[in-house]
Order: structure tokens, then C-alpha cells, then sequence
């Protein structure tokens, strides 16, 4: 029995292994992932791994050579794992999460609890959820309004663990009290305090593998960047570190001398970084030539960085040292893939012989393999959907182009399989976010799903998503409804142009930003599409500010002014509602009904005005589900109403 099999038992996981329909219902693109967030133990002997399991997520943990299932960690219905770390050979700590509502993602509690790998010794030592538990006279878990997560594991220090908690009781709009940096004992909960962050804001420390605790960083004033301090030693004071625009801390190294940083080169891109911690004395490392390195991978024995990604269009490695061992190593397993297979190292053990890798690419969703370097051997671990058989799915078409202001602009084309990229029924499907994020080249479950209904599928990243530097990003602030909006129309008329799209069977979809971006596209251009959906979407900005969870937080509220617009002359001429008359085509609205990123009197304020002038429009909330659909019942409900829309409007 493989142990894909034995972990698909061990979670009761009921999949249909071998789907022989050409046609996959939409029953089938809604189901979530069998497995993922894999790790192995220190000494390479267990892997953990989460899985949903009815109605719970839970963590797996198998013994990586006989395949056999050491414990499955759950806690209970509505519950989920969330965060976790191997803090021992054979001890874990986990941050459960809770679903407050039927559907709505999981939200971590902070609470730490301690499990061995086989289950045993389960205890909760920290956060609202601990207990009275015995132990030492420094300090018990109580139940506080905090919330805890690790910094370093500290395997060769028995039965301790370096956390940082943060206090929950700071009232909106108040300072927060800053972070604090503990040593845990992981069988009773006592701590000792280590000290609290340089700054009076919620922070992040980096330590070394032995836990000295030696950078920190956290949001600027303006929560527009990033603050770093360091310091040499553990007993020295805070330095700020300046004259470095900050993107991200990859890690100090193992002998406390160096950390590897994600900052501004002078290309404008962000790139890798070492820095010396006694003087702060940084040299840039490698960039790549047209996006940002988001990924950088450390070596085992040190603790600096041999290499990086970068995703211009498909993931691409950056050699920083192509000479050191594991570097070389690395390729050689890179290179033992398929071509057209992206393959990222994922943990690994503590002495670096066994390493997780995941490998994916545009018609795969993944599969975790395990590499053995003293066996010199590939294992396959876990598939993650295995019911999707990629030689069935689409391809996906990198692309690039100039839009009106010559700005170089980069996207996907998802091309239905035994089609070619020529006249095709196309929808446009904008990215939420916006600012910050972006589409990635890989398996898009939702561009699968339509590609799979004979549709092409265009993604663009529009000015402000990330990847393309810190300018790119930028270039969108405020620009909501003008240039990201010109710059998905652009998208769409080079498809035209191209003879991908045919002209008259276009439609345009999104979620969150996305849903803005459709509706704010049609209004704009009521001659380029014959339908619109928005899916948890923002159609009008004054009542978006005043009832959404973002601006409840200081951090909220400073974004929506820098980046969406700060009077409400600016935001009611960038609300598509306000503009509804130039509309043509009509409308799908599918909306959350305990959504409180976008609350549903969005949907219901853009029904009211489409329903005002006999616009032709569909409704569908689901009442259970927030910002995003969750339940696959629900999600399968979703896909099937979007088939039928486009059906009617574009398809045939």
C-alpha cells in the first residue's frame, strides 16, 4: 500500500480516484484540496501534513518509511489547524483556528497547543483557550486575549521554544502595546519574558536556529512599508536599519552574523540581501532582470541564501551562490523533473538529507514528493488533488504586452484543452486585492472550471499587483477605477487584436476587487462585453468604507486613503453604481451573506439600482458563507450558475 493511500485512509478522505467523464462536473472542481502545508520532523523521521476530514481540518503525521499514520490532530467540529511547528524530533506545537460562522475561512485563535507525534500529551499552554495547568512558578497559561506564534523551535534545547505573543485588548484606532518575545516551556506553558519589540506596534522577530532572537520588523507609521531593526547580540539594544527599502526578511543565519533580506535594488526590483547585523552594512546579492524575487532559499548548513525565485511569468531560479553544494544539489533534483513542471523545495530536515519538494504546474494542482539524498531517490508523498487529471485540464499561455501608456503589462491566456488560442469565447477575470497581489502561472481552479466549458480565460496583472516593483505596485494607488481599469481593458482588446478572443462573445468576472473591476470594465466599455459577474464585489466605495471590517484599524483606514481615495468626490466618481446608466450588459451577482470584508449591501445596493431601471440582472447569495465561498455544496452551486449565465450570453 503507498503512502499516498494510507494518508488518504488515515483522514477518511472519500475521493473518486479515477473521474472518466471527458466533461468533469462541477462537483468536482469545487472540492478542496486532499492534503497540503506539509513538514517534516528535525531528524526527517514524521511528516505533517493538513487535510480536511467532514468538518474539520486537521494534521496528519505519518512515519515517512513505513507509511504508516502516527496521529491524526484535530479539534473538533468547526475547528481547524492553522499554524504549526515541529518543535522537537517528536513534538509539535499547533494553532487551531475556529469557524465561527457555517462557512467563513477559519480564523486562528493564537492559542498554542503542545502534541506529540503520536498523539499523546496533547496539552494547551497558551492563549484565550488554556487552562489551569501545573507547572512552573514563572508564569502559568491563563486565559488572556493574546496570541502567540513561534519564532524558533530550539530542538537542541529540551522542552523550550522561542514565541512572540501579542496582546489582543487594543481598542481601534488605539497604539498597540507592542510585541513580546518569550521562552515557552512546551509540556507545561510557563514562560519567561525575553523582552518587548523596539516599537509600540505588533512586530515580527527572526532568531537563529539556537533561538537569539536578533532582527524584528514591523509597519511603518503610515503602514505604507516596512521598519527593520537588528542587533549584534542578544543583550545589545534596537538599531534601526536604514538606507534600505525593506520588502521581507528571509532568515538570520545559523551563526547570528548575517540575515537575508528581500529589499529595493537599484534596478528598482526587489532583491536579495545580506547583511552584516553587527554593522548593518547590507550588499545585494541577485536580482532578477524584469520581476521581484519572492522567494529565497537558505542552505542548510548556514543559514544564507544559495538561491531565489522569481515569477516574471513562470516561476524562474536566480543563482545567488551556484557553487555551494546544496545549490548544485537543488538543480539536479529541479532538473530530474518534467519539463514545464515548477518544482519549489518546500521544509526540509535538520540535516538537510531529506527535503519536501512540491511540484506543480499549469494543468497539475501539485503533488508532494520527498527527496532522499543518502538514497539518492524521488518519492511521491501526497497528491493534491488526485481526482484532477491533468492530461484533461487546460493549458495556460503566459503573455505580455504594451498598454496605451507603454507600460509593459504581463498575464495569462487558459486555452481549453483541444482548442486552439483563435476566436475563442473569452472571459476576463480580474484578480481581487488589488494592490499587492497577483495572478501566478499554475492551476487556477476557477480558469479550469470555465476552460473546461469551452471558454479562454484572460488574466492580466494590471498596474499595483506585485511581482513587477515597488513603481509597478505603486502606479496603481488610487487608481481604482482609471488606469487598472484601462489596463484590463487593454488586456482584453489585445486578445482581440491577437485573434485569441472573438469580439462578440466576451464576458468579464471577478471576486472582491475583481467584482469592482468587472462591473467598473462594463461601465466603462459597455461595448466590449456581453455580460458581467461579480462575486463578492465592491460596486459602491462610500458605502464600502463606512461598513467594512478593513477600516476598523488604523492600518485600514490609511490604506483606503492612499490607495483607494480619500473624499467622498473621489470615491463616489470611482464607484461603478454611480455610473450604472452606461451599462448594457447584464449581470450576475453572487454574493456572501455574512461577507464582512464586503458586506452584502453591496450586492443588495447594485441589485436596487439594476432593479430601479428594469436592468436585466441575477441574484444569488448564499446566507452562510462570508468573502468567499467555503462549503463545496456551495461552490458547486456557484460554478453551476456562472456555466448558465455564460451559456445564455456567450456561449454556442
Amino acid at each position: 500500500m503507498s503512502l499516498t493511500t494510507k494518508f488518504m485512509l488515515a483522514v477518511l478522505a472519500c475521493s473518486m480516484v479515477g473521474v472518466l467523464h471527458a466533461q468533469l462536473p462541477a462537483s468536482e472542481f469545487a472540492r478542496t484540496d486532499s492534503f497540503n502545508s506539509a513538514r517534516i520532523s528535525p531528524d526527517g523521521k514524521y511528516l505533517a501534513i493538513r487535510a480536511p476530514a467532514h468538518d474539520q481540518t486537521v494534521l496528519v503525521v505519518l512515519e515517512i518509511d513505513t507509511g504508516e499514520t502516527e496521529s491524526v490532530i484535530g479539534f473538533g467540529r468547526n475547528r481547524a489547524v492553522s499554524s504549526y511547528w515541529w518543535v522537537g524530533n517528536s513534538r509539535l506545537l499547533v494553532t487551531p483556528a475556529i469557524q465561527f460562522n457555517d462557512y467563513d475561512e477559519p480564523v486562528p485563535t493564537g492559542d498554542l497547543v503542545a502534541v506529540n507525534a503520536d498523539g499523546s500529551r496533547k496539552a494547551f499552554l497558551f492563549g484565550q483557550s488554556a487552562g489551569d495547568t501545573v507547572g512552573s512558578n514563572i508564569k502559568r497559561p491563563e486565559r488572556k486575549p493574546q496570541y502567540a506564534r513561534v519564532v524558533a523551535p530550539l530542538y537542541d534545547k529540551s522542552r523550550r521554544a522561542l514565541v512572540q505573543i501579542d496582546d489582543l485588548r487594543g481598542r481601534p484606532g488605539a497604539p498597540d502595546r507592542g510585541t513580546e518575545l518569550a521562552l515557552l516551556d512546551t509540556q507545561t506553558g510557563a514562560y519567561r519574558s525575553q523582552g518587548m519589540s523596539p516599537r509600540d506596534v505588533r512586530s515580527r522577530y527572526f532568531a537563529t536556529r539556537d533561538g537569539d532572537a536578533l532582527l524584528v520588523l514591523s509597519d511603518s507609521d503610515d503602514f505604507t512599508g516596512l521598519v527593520l531593526h537588528r542587533r549584534a547580540t542578544v543583550g545589545d539594544p534596537w538599531v534601526e536599519v536604514t538606507g534600505l527599502v525593506i520588502r521581507g526578511v528571509s532568515g538570520v543565519s545559523n551563526d547570528g552574523k548575517a540575515a537575508t533580506l528581500i529589499a529595493k535594488g537599484e534596478s528598482g526590483l526587489d532583491c536579495v540581501f545580506t547583511m552584516a547585523l553587527k554593522t548593518g552594512e547590507a550588499t545585494q546579492r541577485a536580482c532578477h532582470d524584469s520581476a521581484d524575487i519572492e522567494t529565497v532559499i537558505r542552505a542548510t548548513d548556514s543559514g544564507l541564501p544559495i538561491a531565489a525565485i522569481a515569477y516574471p511569468d513562470k516561476p524562474e531560479w536566480v543563482a545567488v551562490d551556484p557553487d555551494h553544494r546544496q545549490a548544485k544539489l537543488l538543480r539536479k533534483i529541479v532538473g530530474s523533473f518534467p519539463k514545464g513542471t515548477a518544482v519549489q523545495p518546500i521544509d526540509e530536515s535538520d540535516d538537510g538529507n531529506r527535503i519536501v519538494l512540491l511540484a506543480y504546474s499549469d494543468r497539475d494542482p501539485g503533488v508532494y514528493y520527498l527527496f532522499d539524498q543518502r538514497q539518492k531517490r524521488i518519492s511521491q508523498l501526497a497528491v493534491r488533488r488526485d481526482w484532477i487529471d491533468p492530461e484533461t485540464m487546460a493549458r495556460v499561455e503566459p503573455f505580455s504586452f504594451k498598454a496605451r501608456d507603454g507600460l509593459t503589462l504581463h498575464g495569462y491566456l487558459t486555452v481549453p484543452k483541444g482548442k486552439t488560442a483563435e476566436d475563442l469565447p473569452l472571459v476576463v477575470m480580474p484578480h481581487g486585492g488589488p494592490l499587492g497581489i497577483r495572478d501566478y502561472w499554475g492551476w487556477d481552479r476557477d480558469a479550469q472550471f470555465m476552460a473546461s466549458r469551452g471558454y479562454g480565460v484572460l488574466q492580466v496583472n494590471f498596474r499595483g499587483s506585485s511581482g513587477y516593483g515597488a513603481e509597478f505596485t505603486d502606479a496603481g494607488q488610487r487608481q481604482w477605477g482609471g488606469k487598472m481599469i484601462d489596463d484590463i481593458t487593454d488586456a482584453a482588446r489585445w486578445a482581440i487584436d491577437q485573434g485569441h478572443a472573438d469580439p462578440k462573445r466576451m464576458c468579464i468576472f471577478g471576486g472582491s476587487y475583481g467584482g469592482y473591476a468587472a462591473l467598473m470594465s462594463a461601465v466603462r466599455e459597455p461595448d466590449l462585453y456581453q455580460c458581467v459577474i461579480g462575486f463578492v464585489g465592491v460596486y459602491d466605495l462610500i458605502l464600502q468604507r463606512s461598513d467594512t471590517d478593513t477600516t476598523e484599524l488604523r492600518q485600514g483606514e490609511a490604506y483606503y486613503d492612499v490607495a483607494v481615495g480619500a473624499t467622498d468626490k473621489e470615491l463616489r466618481e470611482n464607484s461603478p453604481i454611480t455610473h450604472i446608466d452606461k451599462l448594457k450588459a447584464p449581470v450576475l451577482i453572487i454574493h456572501g451573506g455574512q461577507d464582512k470584508r464586503v458586506p452584502l449591501n453591496q450586492a443588495q445596493a447594485l441589485r436596487d439600482a439594476l432593479s430601479r431601471r428594469k436592468h436585466p440582472y441575477e441574484y444569488y447569495v448564499e446566507s452562510g458563507e462570508g468573502h468567499g465561498f467555503r462549503n463545496p455544496e456551495n461552490i458547486a452551486e456557484f460554478y453551476t450558475r456562472i456555466e448558465s449565465f455564460l451559456g445564455r450570453h456567450i456561449g454556442g
